[in-house]
C-alpha cells in the first residue's frame, strides 16, 4: 500500500499554483493508496483501461475506461484497483485561480468530482493532453512548466464544454438536430 507518495504538496506550506506530479501508471489487483489526512492539493486521474474505485468513507465511486474522478485538497481518501489491472494517468497540482470555476461540476459525494466522457474523439483528446502534461511536466525547457499547465487547463476546459453541452436544454427538436450535425464536423 503507498501512503502520500513523496507528495510536495503535503511537505510545502502553500506552494504556488503548478502541476507537482503527474505520471501513467498500469497497476494490476491489490494496488492501494489511502490518505487518511487526504493532502494539500487536488487529484485528477483518467482511467484509460480496466476499473479502479475511490472511497470515501463508507461511499464508493467506481470508475472506468473515459471516467475522470478529481479529489479536492483534504479529502480523507482510498483509491485501488477494483480489477485485474487499473491502467489510468493522473496528476497532482494546484490549480489557478481563474480554473476554480471549472472545477464545480459533478459531486456524487463530499470532496470527490466525477465525470464520465462517452465519446471515443472526446477520450482521446484527452488522453493526449494527459500524455503532453507529463511528457512536458518532465521536460526541462524553460516553458515546459507553462505548457504542462495548458494541456491540464484544456482537459478542464473540455470537460466544462461537455458538462455545459449536456445540461443544456433546447426545446425544438429542429435546433438540437443541426447542432448535432455541426458537432460533428
Amino acid at each position: 500500500m503507498t501512503n502520500n507518495l513523496n507528495n510536495p504538496a503535503i511537505f510545502t506550506t502553500i506552494p504556488s499554483p503548478g502541476i507537482l506530479i503527474c505520471d501513467h501508471f498500469n497497476q494490476k489487483n491489490g494496488y492501494k493508496v489511502a490518505r487518511l489526512e487526504g493532502t494539500k492539493d487536488w487529484l485528477m486521474t483518467y482511467t484509460i483501461s480496466g476499473q479502479g474505485q475511490f472511497k470515501i468513507g463508507e461511499n464508493v465511486q467506481m470508475v472506468k475506461k473515459g471516467d475522470i474522478a478529481i479529489l479536492k485538497p483534504k479529502t480523507n481518501h482510498v483509491y485501488e484497483t477494483s480489477s485485474s489491472h487499473w491502467e489510468f494517468v493522473w496528476v497532482h497540482f494546484l490549480p489557478r485561480e481563474t480554473w476554480i470555476e471549472l472545477l464545480q461540476f459533478y459531486e456524487p459525494f463530499k470532496g470527490l468530482l466525477y465525470f464520465q466522457i462517452e465519446q471515443n474523439q472526446l477520450n482521446d483528446r484527452v488522453l493526449n493532453c494527459f500524455k503532453r502534461m507529463i511528457r512536458d511536466n518532465h521536460g526541462i525547457h524553460s516553458l515546459s512548466k507553462e505548457l504542462s499547465m495548458n494541456a491540464l487547463e484544456e482537459i478542464l476546459l473540455l470537460i466544462n464544454q461537455i458538462h455545459n453541452h449536456n445540461n443544456r436544454t433546447i426545446a425544438d427538436r429542429r435546433v438540437q438536430e443541426i447542432l448535432h450535425i455541426f458537432a460533428k464536423t
